[in-house]
């Protein structure tokens, strides 16, 4: 007789793109796949994608339904008979990936499912292989070469998938002694490494290469831009003209179709943030009472998205800027090049400064990291008042600080900075 395989995490896209593989290698004598009732009509259709690609006959292959967080898997008792007198080889992927899950979620699912399917697997009189997907990460916040054997050194971690995940790999290591085992750690799975494709059923995910993914979600929040609130004011008895979309019409001193009138914020459709809104109103305020004749500058805003990690934002991207004519350079540095990101042990992100390449004239700075909103209010000053590169670098900027960055990517144009002292920007 064959081997005949287990897994749990099916249809995820870890399992599947395995199934296939194994499939096409080893030819089993029989697949089952353990998935949640809610999950089953999905699960039947990856079946008979894999099945119609790889010629495997439908009749080999079983879905069982269960759930790993309950006690022998939730299966029935015939179930486990049958499964016990044929499964050689088990693969346990089914864990919640989400980096933002609630730790109580992430116990249940990680840890103590884990521990349900180790218990189940110990059973097994015909065990050959049991495979568990760890995950890199178990490592936590340490740095440097860490060695298989070096598990738990007492490290923290960034969040409850991590920590959980790190749990559930050390319940595996204890029926190491028992059963015969095999841990994969594999970093970030972002899609295929041809194709580009992916799946993922927790959450909204993202589009790879054109490959058109279903995305579930028991809500959904549509965030697709303000409506100027001014259909009920009767702007027209007041000589105060709108566009189709209802914002204001305002010229470059804020003032409306009714030279009385002044208008500034959202209602004009410019960039809705409230710091802008609250630029507009004194440029608005000084024309209107004080007759200054002011013009409102928006060429050098500031944006921050408060995500983990956050997005800042300044000036001109490099489409931006080849769009605009000039002929650019551009710099890009690494977050793991900062001292301080790494000190923070927060080093996923990247410094990008957009330049001139006749002048040098600094267009616009873009940084992902954490506290990016902290950094970009200084790039924010070298792009209004046109500093170049050249004044970057010969600014000094304080060691250990994220602003550093800014610095560092200017050196970034035409050096190496991993090649300079730690002190040297």
């Amino acid at each position: 007789m064959g081997n005949v395989y287990f897994f749990t995490g099916f249809p995820g896209f870890i399992s599947s793109m395995l199934l296939e593989e194994l499939i096409a290698k080893w030819t089993p004598e029989k697949i089952y796949t353990l998935v949640l009732p809610s999950m089953k009509e999905k699960a039947m259709e990856e079946k008979e994608r894999i099945c119609s690609s790889t010629h495997f006959p439908q009749a080999k292959w079983e879905i069982v339904e269960g759930d790993i967080t309950k006690s022998n898997l939730s299966l029935l008792e015939k179930q486990l008979h049958m499964l016990a007198q044929s499964v050689t080889h088990v693969f346990h992927l089914a864990a919640i990936y989400d980096l933002a899950v609630p730790e109580d979620i992430a116990r249940i699912v990680n840890v103590e499912g884990t521990k349900q399917v180790n218990e189940w697997v110990s059973l097994l009189p015909h065990l050959q292989r049991y495979v568990y997907f760890s995950t890199a990460y178990v490592s936590g916040t340490r740095q440097g070469v860490i060695f298989e054997h070096e598990l738990d050194k007492g490290q923290s971690f960034k969040n409850h998938y991590e920590e959980t995940k790190f749990l559930a790999e050390v319940a595996v290591r204890e029926v190491a002694h028992n059963v015969p085992t095999t841990i994969i750690r594999p970093g970030i799975v972002v899609g295929h490494s041809k194709t580009g494709e992916t799946m993922k059923f927790d959450g909204l995910y993202f589009m790879l290469n054109g490959k058109k993914q279903m995305v579930e979600a028991e809500e959904l929040l549509i965030a697709a831009g303000r409506t100027p609130n001014t259909a009920a004011l009767r702007l027209e008895a007041a000589g105060v003209k709108t566009s189709p979309r209802g914002e204001i019409i305002v010229n470059d001193y804020l003032q409306t179709t009714n030279p009385s009138i002044y208008a500034a914020g959202d209602v004009t459709l410019g960039p809705q943030f409230v710091y802008v809104a609250a630029y507009e109103g004194t440029i608005a305020a000084a024309n209107a009472i004080g007759g200054q004749h002011k013009k409102i500058q928006l060429d050098t805003i500031p944006a921050v998205t408060f995500s983990s990690p956050a997005v800042a934002t300044v000036g001109l991207t490099e489409q931006q800027a080849k769009e605009n004519g000039y002929e650019i350079k551009t710099s890009v540095l690494p977050l793991e090049a900062v001292p301080r990101a790494i000190v923070n042990y927060e080093t996923t992100g990247v410094f990008k400064l957009v330049a001139d390449a006749k002048t040098g004239k600094l267009l616009g700075a873009h940084v992902v990291a954490e506290h990016a909103g902290e950094v970009i209010y200084a790039a924010t000053l070298a792009v209004k008042f046109g500093l170049t590169i050249d004044d970057l670098r010969e600014t000094l900027a304080p060691y250990l600080t994220m602003s550093e960055g800014l610095k560092l990517a200017a050196l970034t144009f035409d050096q190496d900075v991993g090649k300079l002292s730690c002190c040297a920007g």
